[in-house]
């Protein structure tokens, strides 16, 4: 994630309509997405929760994808976004 995501962000944003990125630039795109970072991951988190019940290996992959989950939170600490976009 750390490697990739502004890439594909600035992917993203270069892809969006120019009417709609004229008046939405890369910043605003990167605040909106870490402020929805908490969210997006808990969710992925809850979705995939009752696949890996008791199988082997699977215990390990829900650890692996919880620390994703933390890493990514801590790095772009998505309740300094909210707060940046007024909505705390």
């Amino acid at each position: 994630r750390r490697e990739h995501e502004e890439t594909l962000l600035g992917g993203y944003h270069r892809s969006l309509p120019d009417h709609i990125r004229t008046g939405y630039p890369f910043d605003c795109l990167m605040l909106d997405y870490r402020a929805c970072t908490t969210r997006s991951m808990l969710t992925a988190v809850m979705l995939a929760g009752p696949f890996f019940g008791n199988a082997p290996g699977l215990t390990e992959r829900a650890e692996a994808t919880a620390e994703r989950v933390i890493a990514a939170v801590q790095d772009l600490t998505p309740v300094e976004a909210y707060r940046q976009l007024g909505r705390i």
